[in-house]
């Protein structure tokens, strides 16, 4: 590069990180599946509280499976449904809420971006609730609770008002790392 005094000079920079990693999750024990997809960065991304995300999918691989989708069992110590931290609960009588907490992610590589949870009655579908950061509002990864609400449960109420049993819900946790964005479904 030559300024306008015409002296010449090398630019250098620090070294770049590539993750082609999806994070990875806390222990998982009886899981009745595990496999990578290719799904679009752009479709992973929260759209109604995360555009700020859309800058991480530039210059990704479209050849590379980036889609994580993990359907654990019991034992895990992962994703927890209701509120108490780190404790899973199997019935509730909850029908205006949603709660869920979680522990354990990790990305060695480039650290955790973000996590977006999302509600539906099949795996990686939102038709209940759709995709947000439950972190948006917080300024720095030291205030993350890693747990979230979901109140009112959008309609039609009638399906949880009849029924009491967790398990018949599907609530999906995404973690994503700071370079690519990969989806961590739960049961």
């Amino acid at each position: 590069m030559k300024n306008v005094l015409n002296y010449e000079n090398v630019i250098s920079s620090n070294g770049v990180l590539i993750d082609l990693t999806p994070p990875n999750p806390g222990p998982i024990q009886n899981s009745t599946s595990d496999y990578l997809e290719r799904v679009p960065c752009l479709n992973l991304i929260p759209e109604h509280n995360r555009p700020d995300w859309k800058v991480h999918c530039k210059g990704v691989n479209r050849k590379v499976k980036n889609h994580r989708v993990i359907i654990d069992g019991l034992g895990s110590k992962t994703v927890y449904n209701g509120p108490y931290q780190n404790t899973g609960a199997y019935y509730t009588k909850a029908n205006r809420y949603i709660s869920v907490n979680w522990d354990g992610f990790h990305d060695h590589d480039t650290g955790i971006l973000g996590y977006s949870v999302t509600v539906g009655q099949s795996i990686c579908e939102d038709l209940i609730h759709p995709h947000h950061d439950p972190h948006f509002h917080l300024f720095d990864k030291s205030q993350w609770t890693h747990s979230v609400m979901i109140s009112p449960i959008p309609e039609p109420l009638e399906y949880f008002q009849k029924k009491i049993i967790i398990e018949d819900r599907n609530i999906q946790l995404q973690s994503c790392n700071s370079k690519s964005f990969n989806h961590m479904p739960q049961q």
